[in-house]
């Protein structure tokens, strides 16, 4: 297989580089199954020891060359990932997104890198990024006042979306005519814990 520094490919065209991927689960396996498939090995990194409840169960990880799972201490994952000398670190799923950058930042590889990691999970920071580039966005208000946000929604006027900022999907997504039901969908994000156990 190729070392780094040269190309990904044999000359079959299959990959020959080891991929790293964080939080595979169901959604994304045939992801890891297409790189697979191109000739590639996978290492599978788990930002969180447990599984997150939507997904109920790991993927067969029989799959990869190894399962590495992250405990709150950032260079042991790095040290355990580096060992398998990837060619890419890349997110499995929305979970992993900071891990992965984080990851492909350290070890020198082609990243989205850490200055906007947090932008890429919570939404209220998307859209200000999404602002401070000269894009439209939408009007926002990050609540932690439930008068506050009647009165915005008083003043904004017709339907607002209440969504909790570190999700995925629909979940907790609601529309809202009136200030009060804006106000219930507040206390109902308050009262729950997001699809990652978040």
């Amino acid at each position: 297989s190729a070392t780094r520094g040269r190309g990904p490919l044999r000359k079959d065209g299959t990959l020959s580089k080891t991929v790293a991927m964080v939080d595979v689960y169901g959604p994304t396996v045939p992801l890891a199954q297409a790189f697979l498939d191109a000739g590639a090995t996978v290492v599978r990194v788990q930002s969180t020891p447990d599984a997150p409840p939507v997904y109920r169960s790991h993927p067969d990880l029989g799959m990869f060359a190894a399962n590495v799972v992250h405990v709150d201490d950032f260079d042991a994952t790095r040290q355990s990932v580096a060992a398998h000398r990837p060619y890419l670190v890349i997110t499995g799923g929305e979970t992993g997104v900071e891990l992965a950058d984080q990851l492909s930042e350290a070890l020198g590889l082609p990243t989205n890198g850490t200055a906007h990691s947090a932008a890429r999970r919570d939404k209220s920071l998307q859209n200000e990024t999404i602002r401070a580039a000269g894009l439209r966005a939408t009007r926002q208000l990050v609540v932690n006042d439930e008068a506050k946000l009647r009165a915005w929604h008083a003043e904004i006027g017709g339907r607002v979306v209440v969504k909790p900022v570190r999700s995925a999907g629909n979940d907790g997504v609601t529309f809202c005519a009136t200030p009060d039901e804006s106000v219930d969908a507040y206390r109902a994000i308050l009262g729950s814990t997001n699809i990652f156990a978040q």
